[in-house]
């Protein structure tokens, strides 16, 4: 898979993440592979989402809740 252009660049490893399928590093992510056969299960958004973050689905909803928690 190839990334999308971003405005992070390289943010901590972020284009080789994604083109080796697997989550970014600790502190931004897990750092577990990503089988194909669970990103097929993926919304697109959350592809999206993965082309332009790096994050799993797994580290993309933990991020979002923290998000919205600090922002209330």
């Amino acid at each position: 898979m190839e990334p999308t252009q971003s405005a992070f660049g390289n943010f901590k490893g972020r284009e080789d993440a994604i083109r080796s399928l697997r989550c970014m590093q600790q502190p931004w992510g897990c750092g577990r592979s990503i089988p194909p056969s669970e990103m097929e299960c993926w919304p697109a958004a959350d592809i999206r989402e993965y082309q332009i973050t790096g994050l799993c689905k797994t580290c993309q909803d933990e991020v979002y809740a923290f998000m919205e928690q600090i922002s209330e």
